[in-house]
C-alpha cells in the first residue's frame, strides 16, 4: 500500500477523534479561552495554536513520506492524560486540566499515527504547551524579586528608602510593587518569543537551550532596572512622570528594547543558513499495509478513553451534589470568651460553604479564630486557590507585608505566618488547611487529598483555620498570645470540623 493511500484514511480519522476530543473537553478549553479573553497576561495563547499549525505546515513534505501506524504506547499515554486531567478536575487543579487536555492532543496524535510522524513535529505540538494559561504562580515571588533588586539599586545610588513588604518610602513618594510590577507578564512574552526564536534560528541543542536560559533571566533583572529607573524618573521629576499612563508606556517600550538587544546579541551565533536535519522516516514508500479496521478500532479505542473521564468525572460531581448543607457549631475554648471587634480584617478566602469570624478576650489577651469550611468544591468555591489568602492579592484594604512558616511546639503544628497591615493598623495571622483529618500548610499536599478524595468518592470536606492577633510595634508581641489560642482551641476546633463533616 502507498503511504498516500493510508493517509488519506488516517488523516480524516485523526481530525475526527481530535474533534470528539475538543466536543468531549470542551468545558476546559472553553476555560483556556475564557483565560485569554480576560488576563492580558494570557493573550499570547491566541497566537500560539496558528503558530503550530504554521511549524507543522512547513513539515508536509517530511510526513508526505512518513508511514502512519497506530500506537499502543501512544494509547497509554492518552490514557494517562485522560487520568491527569481527571485528578486535576476532581481536585479543581485548572491548570493541571488545561496542561493534560494538551497531553490529550499530543498523545491523540501519537496513538493513531505513530512515532514516526510524531517525531518530525513534535516540536510544534510541544509548542501548544505554551498556550496554557500558567504563571500566577510567579507573581508573589517575581513581586519580591523585583522590590529587592529596586531597593539594592536605591541605595547604592545614595538615596534613603524604606521599605516594609512591598511598599518603598523614598524623600519624594511612596511606590508599591503590585502585580503589574511583577513582570511576569515580560517573562512570558519573552520565554514565548525565546523558544520559537531558538527553534527556528538554531541547529545545535545547546545554543537553543542557552538562549531559551537567557530569555529567562534577562527579563527578570530587566524587569528590576525598569522598576529602578521608573522610580528615578519619578524622583528626580520630582513625582511628575512615570506616575500614571506613562509608566505603563514605558514599561513595554524598555521590554521592546531589551528583547531587540537579546536578539541582536543571539543573532551572532545564528545557523538558519544551515540545512536543517531532515527526519527521514521510518519504512520505505512500498509498505507493508495497515488495514483500515486497525486505525479505525484505535480510534473508537482513544475516543472511548476520553469519554472515560468525563463520564467519571460527572458521576462523582452528581455524588458530591446529593451532600447536605454544612452547620457549624460553636466551638467552646477554655479561658476564652467572646468580645467585640478590634478590626475589620476579613480573610480572603472566597465563597466557603460556611465560615465562622469570632473574637476573642483571655484577661488581657485579645485574639481571633476563623474557619472556613468547604464542601462539594467547584470552580468557584474550592479551598485552595490563586487570591485564597488573609490577605488578597491587589486588595484595596489588608495587605501582606511578610509571609514565613513556622513550627509550632503543639502537636508539631506548622503554619504560615502572615504579617497584615492596613494604614496604621498592623496583625499576625497565622493560618493551616484541614482536609479530613489531616492539618497541612501545603497546598499541594491539601490538593492532593483532595483529588484522592473525590476520585474514590469520599466527601472532598475541607476547611481553612487562622488566628489572628492585632499588634502595635513588632509581630512577636502577640506570639504568645496566639500560641495560647491555637494550644486552648485546637481540641475544640478538631471536634467542630469532625462534626460538621458527619453530618
Amino acid at each position: 500500500m502507498k503511504i498516500a493511500q493510508q493517509w488519506r484514511f488516517a488523516f480524516p480519522l485523526i481530525v475526527a477523534v481530535l474533534v470528539a476530543l475538543f466536543a468531549i473537553f470542551f468545558d476546559t478549553a472553553h476555560s483556556i479561552v475564557d483565560i485569554w479573553n480576560n488576563f492580558e497576561t494570557f493573550t499570547h495563547g491566541y497566537i500560539i495554536v496558528p503558530i503550530s499549525l504554521w511549524l507543522i505546515w512547513q513539515q508536509r513534505g517530511v510526513l508526505a513520506q512518513t508511514v502512519p501506524r497506530p500506537s499502543w504506547l501512544g494509547l497509554l499515554g492518552l490514557a494517562s492524560a485522560v487520568f491527569v486531567w481527571l485528578l486535576g478536575n476532581l481536585s479543581g487543579a485548572q491548570v493541571v486540566t488545561h496542561y493534560a487536555l494538551v497531553a490529550m492532543i499530543l498523545a491523540t496524535v501519537w496513538a493513531l499515527l505513530g512515532w514516526s510522524v510524531m517525531r518530525p513535529i513534535r516540536f510544534p505540538l510541544l509548542f501548544l504547551l505554551l498556550a496554557v494559561p500558567f504563571g500566577d504562580v510567579f507573581i508573589g515571588p517575581l513581586m519580591n524579586q523585583t522590590a529587592d533588586f529596586t531597593v539594592a539599586a536605591l541605595q547604592l545610588t545614595g538615596i534613603p528608602v524604606f521599605r516594609e513588604g512591598n511598599t518603598l518610602t523614598i524623600p519624594t513618594g511612596v511606590w508599591s510593587v503590585v502585580e503589574a510590577c511583577s513582570g511576569v507578564r515580560y517573562l512570558i512574552a519573552s520565554v514565548t518569543l525565546g523558544i520559537i526564536y531558538a527553534y527556528l534560528t538554531y541547529r545545535s541543542k545547546w545554543r537553543q537551550l542557552l538562549f531559551v536560559a537567557a530569555s529567562i533571566v534577562v527579563p527578570v533583572f530587566a524587569n528590576g532596572a525598569r522598576a529602578y529607573m521608573i522610580v528615578m524618573i519619578g524622583h528626580l521629576s520630582g513625582m511628575k512622570y512615570a506616575v500614571g499612563i506613562d509608566h505603563l508606556i514605558y514599561g513595554w517600550v524598555f521590554f521592546g528594547f531589551v528583547m531587540l538587544i537579546l536578539f541582536w546579541v543571539g543573532s551572532f551565533w545564528r545557523e538558519d543558513a544551515q540545512p536543517a536535519k531532515t527526519v527521514q522516516s521510518d519504512h520505505p514508500v512500498v509498505v507493508s499495509p495497515v488495514a483500515s479496521w486497525h486505525f479505525l478500532a484505535f480510534a473508537i479505542v482513544a475516543v472511548a478513553l476520553l469519554d472515560s473521564g468525563s463520564l467519571y468525572s460527572r458521576l462523582v460531581t452528581r455524588t458530591m451534589a446529593q451532600q447536605p448543607p454544612v452547620v457549624l457549631s460553636e466551638p467552646v475554648i477554655p479561658g476564652w470568651q467572646r468580645t467585640e471587634a478590634f478590626n475589620d480584617w476579613h480573610p480572603g478566602f472566597k465563597n466557603p460553604a460556611a465560615e465562622q469570624m469570632l473574637y476573642l478576650q483571655r484577661n488581657n489577651l485579645r485574639a481571633g479564630l476563623y474557619i472556613g469550611y468547604y464542601r462539594n468544591q467547584s470552580q468557584n468555591s474550592e479551598l485552595i486557590t490563586y487570591g485564597n489568602e488573609l490577605a488578597r492579592p491587589g486588595g484595596d484594604k489588608w495587605r501582606r507585608l511578610k509571609e514565613s512558616a513556622l513550627t509550632l511546639p503543639i502537636d508539631q503544628l506548622t503554619v504560615s505566618q502572615d504579617v497584615l497591615a492596613q494604614g496604621d493598623e498592623r496583625m499576625l495571622g497565622w493560618y493551616w488547611y484541614w482536609t479530613g483529618d489531616r492539618f497541612t500548610t501545603n497546598s499541594y499536599v491539601a490538593k492532593a487529598y483532595l483529588a484522592v478524595n473525590r476520585l474514590l468518592m469520599r466527601p472532598d470536606d475541607s476547611a481553612v483555620i487562622a488566628v489572628f492577633a492585632p499588634y502595635v510595634e513588632r509581630p512577636d508581641e502577640v506570639t504568645a498570645t496566639l500560641q495560647q489560642l491555637v494550644q486552648d482551641a485546637l481540641p475544640a476546633v478538631r471536634q467542630q470540623l469532625e462534626s460538621a463533616r458527619r453530618q
